[in-house]
């Protein structure tokens, strides 16, 4: 009976047990906001008021809906919409919502950062796209009540006018990635390229950091892992869409405790031309997320942008309606301007409802009517075949170098050109209209700085001199070859400037430059010496150095020390036997007797990271990168090492390349 009654006893203490660890495991909510009357959550229809555990299915109505709940334990709100949901793949419940975020949903391209297609694209001139992000729900920064729904009423308005849209919603680091990635490989394709932004943000040493979700505002080391606007502007400038918009509605006062220095607000930033960048509120001010349905700048943005009026009247209108509703506290700030005639709404144009529908998001394409261009790889320049790149900033213009050739003390280069817009253009180019800056002129320079002026360049088109205007029709491919004097070697090229004017010098459009560069040109192959030993190097903007050398075991330690002399910060990992029959996409080392030691037998590391999962270069900041060679005890042993260094992010070339080390 003793032993029974032990028995029962041990039972009810385990089943009691597991009841309250089953009670502690779950979170309990209380619907505090809802935009539609009811909500089923657990099969249960539920109001305002009703509270439901986050293991409860939420069956979303339609793509609007939308609630605020607060945690019953912690009192903490959070925001919530089918958006949102369908934004992080699927997901049933807000446990699997954490979760699903908490895992870095933004490494699943098929369901994170997809593309919503505009039904009415083809209603408009150019072709838009549009990379939108929401943030309220931070895990250790204050609630923001609407930057979520700012973002996707936003991004709703701008379908509706014909953008192509990157959606994100509560990101976190890796999500906000993947979609910056994703938006800028697409952007290339693009006329207009625009950049929405909600949520917390900080500016520190002159520098905007958009803050992720799960950012964690205790080291200053966290910035790294951050979206950084100027990466924003320079991946959107990089694209070549001739325009680019990005709005900041992140100036929120957070303070640190890493540092006294973080300055109130965010930081004034410039672009580059063809570029505007409008911010919620001055620089240095802090901006209201509002008790409305929306904030009072993302009110003002969405209340106008369909108006047919002017792009400067449309920036006018929302710096003047979100002073107003602020009681005269926050003024709108705008920096650069666009250089073609964009308005969001062009008179006579047809819009669609701003609603979105699960049919109309998909993967990212293109529309059928621009071709695919050819995605372009990194390589090491030889004398017949340089790397040219252009960059154009010219409204609606788009072009690609087709060839660069040597003809006798002259070098040819080919462009093909294509005038985007629905007008015809009438363009010449000029010679030396400005003889002191490169602005205004036409002229190239060679790799050691000797400047060729416009008279030592001829131009044609077909069989024309370009310096009597040529006709450009819209959407005709057209060729210009270019001829250098004074160039007899390919390679010895390092940039080119045109100069276009119209042949009326009352018509503006169409006015603008275009730059043609070898990109290898400040990234050729580098020799160091270092005692015994040779470094060459081919990664672009990024210096190299040996360290030291030195036996560890039995393995040798080869520290390197890696400066990015670039604007941007590059995100380099150490790439594995892509390639193991030849040396170039190979990371390998070899000993004096020619024993190949493959990249499985060698570590990297960069500070306390291992190297293969990536590793940030800040400009100009010295980073620390060992590989550990194992199998090899001494410097006197090693012949070669070939360190092949790859982007994190495939769609980004600059930062590829091999480093070399040799034994001289």
């Amino acid at each position: 009976m003793i032993r029974n009654l032990i028995n029962f006893l041990l039972v009810a203490l385990v089943l009691n047990f597991g009841l309250a660890f089953s009670a502690a495991g779950k979170v309990t909510y209380k619907i505090v906001r809802l935009n539609t009357p009811e909500i089923t959550i657990g099969g249960k229809q539920l109001k305002i008021g009703d509270t439901f555990s986050d293991t409860g299915n939420i069956k979303w109505s339609d793509s609007k809906q939308a609630m605020e709940v607060k945690d019953v334990e912690s009192g903490v709100l959070y925001k919530f919409s089918e958006k949102a949901f369908r934004n992080k793949g699927v997901v049933g419940s807000i446990s699997d919502f954490f979760l699903r975020t908490s895992q870095g949903s933004g490494r699943d391209n098929s369901q994170t950062a997809v593309l919503r297609k505009s039904e009415t694209s083809s209603n408009f001139p150019e072709k838009r796209i549009a990379f939108i992000i929401g943030n309220s729900n931070y895990e250790n920064l204050s609630f923001l009540r609407n930057a979520q729904k700012d973002a996707s009423d936003v991004a709703d308005a701008l379908w509706s006018l014909g953008f192509d849209v990157v959606e994100l919603y509560e990101a976190n680091y890796e999500d906000m990635m993947t979609g910056l990635n994703k938006f800028a490989s697409q952007a290339r394709n693009y006329d207009v390229a625009l950049f929405y932004y909600a949520g917390h943000g900080l500016q520190y040493e002159g520098k905007n950091y958009l803050l992720p979700i799960n950012f964690e505002n205790t080291r200053k080391s966290e910035l790294d892992r951050t979206l950084h606007a100027d990466d924003v502007l320079q991946r959107m400038e990089d694209s070549g869409a001739p325009s680019q918009i990005i709005f900041i509605d992140a100036c929120r006062n957070i303070p640190t405790t890493w540092t006294r220095s973080a300055s109130t607000g965010l930081a004034r930033m410039e672009g580059s031309r063809g570029s505007v960048i409008v911010f919620s509120t001055e620089s240095g001010k802090t901006a209201d997320d509002g008790e409305g349905e929306n904030s009072p700048f993302a009110a003002a943005l969405i209340n106008n942008l369909s108006k047919t009026v002017s792009f400067d009247e449309t920036l006018n209108q929302i710096a003047k309606d979100t002073f107003a509703s602020t009681d005269q506290k926050q003024f709108p700030m705008r920096v650069g301007m666009l250089l073609s005639d964009f308005r969001f709404n062009p008179e006579g144009v047809k819009i669609a409802k701003a609603e979105a529908t699960k049919k109309s998001v998909e993967n990212a394409t293109r529309r059928p009517e621009r071709a695919e261009e050819p995605k372009h790889v990194d390589v090491v320049p030889t004398p017949s075949e340089p790397r040219l790149e252009l960059a154009a900033d010219i409204p609606n213009l788009g072009g690609k170098v087709a060839s660069a050739i040597i003809s006798g003390n002259s070098m040819v280069i080919e462009l093909v050109l294509a005038n985007r817009s629905n007008k015809p253009l009438n363009p010449y180019i000029t010679k030396e209209i400005n003889v002191l800056g490169y602005e205004n002129e036409t002229m190239a320079v060679t790799k050691d700085g000797t400047i060729i002026r416009g008279n030592d360049i001829d131009c044609t088109v077909g069989g024309n001199y370009a310096g009597n205007f040529f006709p450009m029709p819209p959407n005709v491919p057209v060729k210009i070859k270019i001829v250098i004097k004074g160039l007899n070697n390919v390679n010895e090229f390092a940039y080119m400037n045109i100069c276009f004017r119209e042949i009326n010098p009352d018509i503006m459009y169409g006015i603008g430059n275009l730059s043609i560069t070898n990109t290898m040109s400040n990234s050729e192959i580098v020799t160091q010496d270092n005692g015994a030993f040779t470094i060459q190097n081919n990664c672009p903007y990024v210096n190299v150095s040996i360290g030291k050398m030195y036996g560890s075991g039995n393995s040798l330690v080869v520290e390197l020390l890696l400066t990015n002399k670039s604007a941007v910060r590059i995100l380099p990992h150490v790439g594995y036997r892509e390639n193991t029959i030849g040396f170039e996409n190979e990371t390998f080392a070899a000993s004096m007797s020619g024993d190949i030691i493959q990249s499985q037998d060698i570590d990297f590391r960069a500070g306390s990271e291992i190297a293969y999962n990536a590793f940030v270069l800040p400009p100009n900041v010295p980073v620390k990168l060992r590989a550990i060679i194992k199998g090899i005890s001494s410097p006197q042993q090693l012949g070669f090492l070939n360190i092949c260094m790859k982007q994190y992010n495939p769609d980004i070339t600059g930062g590829i390349g091999l480093i070399s080390i040799s034994r001289r």
